[in-house]
Order: C-alpha cells, then structure tokens, then sequence
C-alpha cells in the first residue's frame, strides 16, 4: 500500500492512507445483428444501373437523338450605332435579352443570344455599334470587342435602315476599316435593313403603308455594295417577332425551309418583297450566252 509522509518541526508524523483503486465498471459492447444484413457483393459483380437522362431535362435542351445534319454557327451581328441591332436580336430570339433604347451605344460588350430549332442552333453575337474614330479607353475597349466577334464569326448580320442606305452613308464606309473588313471578308454576309416601317406613306384607307420604292432603292444599294450577299432583307424589329419580314429572316439563318416560308409568307398584306433581295445569276447567264 503506498505510504503519504508528511514532515513537521517536532515531529514526524506518519500517515498512513489507503488509497482505493477504482476501477470503472465494465461495458459490455455490443454486438451487432449482422444475421439480417446481407453481405455487400464485390464492385465487379454490382449492376450498374443506367444514368436517366431525366434529372438533365430542362426548357431548351436539346434532344438526346441529335441527326447527324444537325448545324451549329455562329453569327456576329455589326452595323452603326443606333440601327437596332439589340431590337433586332431580341425579336429574332422571341425575347427581351438585350436593352433597347433609342440611345446609341447602349450595348458596350458583345452578347450572346442562342436561336435553336429541331434541325439548326445559331449563336448569335450582339455587338456595340461601330465607331469610325474611338475617342476614350471604352471606345477603344468596345471597338475591340467587335474586331473578335467579326474574327470568330462564322457568318455576318450586317443591320442598318433605310436612313443610313444613302449615298453620304455609303461614301463613309469606305473609310472605315472594319467595315472594309466586312466587305472583304470570305464569310457569309447577311443585311438585314432595319426600320422600314419609318419609310411609308399613307394607303387608300389612311392606315401606314411602307414605301416600296424607298426600300427597294436602299436593297438595290446594299446589293450593289455586296453583290455577294446571301440575302438582303428588309425588316422592322419594332413590330415584334411574329412580324413576316422578321419571321423569313429567322428561316433564313436556320437555313430551315427558305422557299416554303418564302411562298407562304407572300399570301400576308404585311410581308415586303423587293428586287434584289437574292443573288441574280443573270450576269453569269448572260456571260454564257456570249461565249456561245
């Protein structure tokens, strides 16, 4: 048994305690039932179960049995300030993506729109508008953004209006690099010319009526400018997007059915059909007929 000492002036006192030692008392542990549970079966001999595509569904996705023609593009959208680019994608989207206002310079980065369809899915690329001169660092930081939307492009939407389609407007663009850029380029070139509903007048019933013949001369002068042009359309963003000119724009960038929607839009009062709108190999014919 240990001993406690304890030592004073006059004596020396012994002590003896008994410590007692104890001990806490035992648990019994426990033993699991495992006669229930089965054994877990080794990983190799486990059935992997197929993942449901399921938990992956959401509004715009696409469908698991992709045809191998299905296409993929995408589509840079320039033009000068203010000629309602932003309305223009927003209609074609059938959504309010980008801010449209009558202010220039409202968009200042590129955005992205996506049209898909059953057979086609384009990227569509909103870019702020071109600036001949940039003054400041934004400028210069806005201008760039166009310049890698143009390179990356696989197609262009080239948007102005009927305003812009003069012979001062036309003069200017020949001092301007980027756009000679868009008139060089190999790339597929579209013009959509915005705002034709400015250019009307008033028909037997009083109510608004385009003026064809100021439409079909601003058409005539983007062709001659881009005689390549897969297709010059009029259009009027502000309608909406069910407007017919909108609509037979959208078929076109989908490249879904051009002619059909083309001879079914023909039957509506709204829908604007000019000269030269489409290519003419009449110069190519007549080259022919000279040959023989």
């Amino acid at each position: 048994q240990p001993v406690v000492v304890s030592v004073r002036r006059s004596s020396l006192v012994v002590l003896e305690e008994e410590v007692k030692e104890t001990k806490p008392p035992s648990k019994k542990k426990r033993t699991p039932n495992n006669s229930n549970r089965k054994k877990p079966t080794p990983k190799s001999k486990r059935k992997q179960k197929p993942k449901s595509l399921s938990t992956f569904d959401y509004k715009g996705r696409l469908a698991t049995n992709v045809s191998p023609d299905f296409r993929c593009g995408f589509v840079t959208i320039v033009g000068a300030p203010n000629m309602g680019k932003s309305t223009l994608l927003n209609a074609l989207l059938k959504e309010d993506l980008c801010i449209a206002t009558s202010r220039p310079q409202t968009t200042r980065h590129a955005i992205l729109g996506i049209l898909t369809s059953q057979k086609a899915q384009v990227c569509l690329m909103d870019t702020p508008g071109i600036i001949s001169q940039p003054a400041y660092k934004l400028q210069h930081g806005m201008m760039e953004a166009v310049k890698n939307s143009v390179t990356t492009a696989d197609a262009l939407l080239v948007v102005t209006d009927v305003w812009q389609s003069s012979s001062e407007f036309m003069s200017n663009l020949d001092d301007d690099p980027l756009f000679q850029r868009v008139l060089t380029t190999n790339k597929p070139v579209i013009v959509a010319i915005n705002k034709m509903d400015l250019s009307h007048g008033d028909d037997d019933n009083g109510h608004a009526d385009p003026n064809k013949d100021s439409i079909a001369q601003a058409v005539s002068q983007w062709r001659r400018l881009l005689p390549n042009a897969l297709a010059i359309v009029p259009v009027s963003a502000k309608e909406g997007p069910d407007h017919p000119n909108v609509t037979f724009l959208r078929q076109i960038l989908l490249g879904e059915d051009v002619q059909g929607t083309y001879q079914k839009l023909q039957q509506e009062p709204q829908f604007v059909v000019v000269p030269e709108m489409f290519p003419s190999n009449d110069e190519n014919n007549d080259d022919d007929d000279d040959d023989d």
